[in-house]
């Protein structure tokens, strides 16, 4: 999918179409309501971006904005060892895959797909290539052939 860049010259700040609030300004390639839906479960902590549009690989999918912070958060991802982008509005649910579609480059933000994305398909990445160690750990069951089982983080698997 090619981002119009046209759709960002004359959007305002509080532009219902944006993800993130009023307070970040607009980026150009930022995530739009139009082109994603964030799907919540009604298990605790599940929430997933679908995508309205197709990608192929090597595309940018999205340029995501964050609040830096010195700790970590559910919503956050880690850019150095001491330095996490919160974002609860949009990268925030990326959800892990051990195969994933998509990966999330932490020195400029970029989402970017690393495999082909369909319509209605779900985002991932592989929380262990943006992780030493996650906010909390859990069980992958993204039944992949190469699925790692337990995911908390690289820093158990150097």
């Amino acid at each position: 999918m090619r981002i119009n860049l046209k759709v960002y010259e004359d959007m305002s700040v509080d532009d219902p179409s944006r993800f993130y609030p009023s307070c970040f300004p607009v980026m150009q390639n930022e995530p739009l309501k139009t082109h994603f839906i964030v799907l919540e479960s009604l298990e605790d902590i599940r929430k997933g971006l679908l995508s309205l549009s197709s990608f192929d690989s090597g595309d940018l999918i999205a340029q995501c904005a964050g609040i830096s912070l010195n700790f970590q958060t559910l919503y956050s991802l880690q850019k150095t060892p001491t330095e996490f982008l919160h974002d609860p509005f949009f990268s925030g649910y990326l959800l892990h895959s051990c195969d994933p579609n998509a990966e999330l480059n932490m020195d400029d933000f970029t989402l970017l797909a690393i495999k082909p994305i369909k319509c209605f398909e779900l985002i991932t990445i592989d929380y262990e290539k943006t992780e030493d160690k996650l906010y909390q750990g859990f069980t992958c069951l993204c039944g992949n052939s190469n699925c790692k089982g337990w995911i908390e983080g690289s820093f158990l698997r150097v």
